[in-house]
């Protein structure tokens, strides 16, 4: 999937109006329950059979998404696991636009039932886990590699059986470079490891890595990296991860074998993770005893408040001895202060907007349900493409980059620079690092694009010289919905 950008469609804009709910037969439509970077979903009835079911229907019209769209709804109709959501059948809208329909969960996502306040039972995260591993077990046996694993990506049917959802940053898996570059999907990146975040297309052992993080943020209400109080915005985190120095879990409850386990999930080698979810569902299996039921129950005092409907067992893993990793490839610490120390090289992230659909409600099924995450707390600034830090509208999500908001519209400074030429500047909130941008001077005679945030014209007559200017994303997608106002110079 190319990450090129293209003037053209950037210039158009990336999304078209949020269309109509479809209209299917033998479904009832009910409301709308939320929209995304590319898609919106419905929640409708079936007529026939009284139950309900969710509708994700396409709403950006650029290839790039249409492509994306119709792969996720080819990767779906090749699974039937208990631990995957399905599709029941695919569509399109009389506009032509795709859809597919699938189970509505009415037990919502993890990332809405856990946080800091209130983790899972270690039982009940380990049995998640376990499942999960199953349903990746299934993935990888036909060749594909999700990339998207999270909290809100685990989605609860109305039995309280956890399902792996959004496959709308699946690929292939590699068949011979898992490092090589990636096809442009979009990056989450509290829960992605450091190979993914340099730009790697996506292997076993980074689904393996992803899954473990989810396991740690079940088990502690917060990603692997995040510090609470310190910095956790995206570019902190990329630091702390491309560092590999994990903090202690500190979970009451848990058996030193289960986090010797995680901690290997989450090495900085790929090479010293578990070489496979089946053999991570057999270890937590054998982490916490027999079937993946608890021996050890949660420390007085701890609250878990998350119960499901009705008791699941999770599916049966051979017992394992396996062994990973290195004491010190992960072991550290980290004070809020201390993972300033090194900034880290530059992310090579070509974010595709729309990879994966943002939503405001946890209930939705086959949805990335982007939600402000403890990682985003307290972020109160975003970076620049010049590296200068920027009050933003609202914290960045630390979930994938690019879609819990657009770019705010860029306010344009200018000053002379020289009696030839007119230096200018801009900031905006929402900032990502792979930003880039179209400009033109009022008057319509010169235009252009540039990757910095910053731009000097030739003005040689000294008269007043004018530009406006509108935020690009990494693919070409999801600029700035306006032209910034003028910022002139003389």
């Amino acid at each position: 999937m190319s990450a090129q950008t293209d003037p053209t469609r950037a210039d158009k804009g990336a999304h078209d109006a949020q269309p109509a709910a479809p209209r299917i037969p033998g479904y009832r439509f009910e409301r709308k329950l939320g929209q995304g970077g590319y898609a919106v979903v419905h929640l409708y009835q079936d007529e026939q059979l009284g139950r309900n079911v969710a509708v994700k229907v396409l709403s950006a019209l650029d290839a790039a998404a249409r492509r994306q769209f119709e792969n996720e709804i080819r990767i779906l109709s090749g699974f039937d696991s208990p631990y995957i959501v399905p599709m029941i059948h695919p569509g399109k809208t009389s506009e032509g636009r795709p859809y597919f329909l699938m189970p509505y969960c009415s037990g919502g996502s993890l990332a809405a039932a856990v946080g800091p306040e209130k983790p899972l039972p270690v039982d009940r995260a380990v049995q998640i886990g376990v499942s999960i591993a199953a349903a990746l077990t299934a993935v990888h046996t036909r060749r594909i590699v999700h990339r998207d694993i999270k909290p809100s990506n685990i989605l609860l049917d109305d039995e309280g059986r956890p399902r792996l959802s959004d496959f709308g940053t699946a690929g292939p898996l590699a068949d011979t470079d898992p490092l090589a570059a990636r096809d442009g999907f979009a990056v989450s990146v509290a829960w992605s490891p450091a190979e993914i975040l340099a730009g790697a297309h996506g292997s076993i052992a980074s689904d393996v890595y992803s899954l473990g993080a989810t396991i740690w943020h079940l088990l502690i209400g917060r990603s692997p990296f995040e510090i609470p109080g310190g910095d956790n915005t995206p570019e902190a985190l990329e630091r702390r991860i491309r560092a590999g120095k994990l903090q202690q879990l500190r979970r009451p409850g848990v058996p030193p074998r289960l986090e010797t386990l995680l901690r290997a999930t989450l090495s900085l080698d790929p090479a010293r993770r578990p070489k496979s979810a089946r053999e991570v569902g057999a270890a937590l299996t054998a982490a916490l005893g027999s079937g993946g039921r608890a021996t050890a129950s949660d420390a007085a005092g701890q609250k878990t408040d998350f119960k499901p409907k009705k008791p699941q067992e999770p599916p049966g893993f051979p017992m394992t001895d396996a062994r990973w990793g290195e004491p010190s490839d992960t072991h550290g610490e980290l004070s809020p202060e201390g993972d300033r120390a090194k900034p880290g090289t530059r992310r090579r992230v070509m974010v595709l907007a729309g990879a994966a659909v943002g939503i405001g409600m946890a209930a939705v099924i086959g949805v990335s349900t982007l939600s402000r995450s403890a990682a985003g707390a307290g972020s109160g600034a975003t970076a620049t493409a010049t590296g200068a830090l920027v009050p933003a509208q609202d914290p960045q999500d630390p979930g994938v980059l690019g879609e819990h908001e657009p770019p705010g519209a860029p306010t344009v400074t200018a000053h002379r620079a020289n009696s030839d030429a007119v230096a200018f500047a801009w900031t905006y909130s929402a900032a990502l690092s792979s930003d880039t941008f179209i400009w033109r001077t009022t008057d319509g005679k010169r235009t252009g694009t540039t990757k910095s945030a910053a731009l000097t014209l030739a003005n040689p007559s000294g008269e007043q010289l004018c530009i406006e200017v509108r935020v690009v994303r990494a693919d070409g997608s999801d600029a700035s919905v306006d032209w910034s106002a003028p910022g002139c110079g003389s």
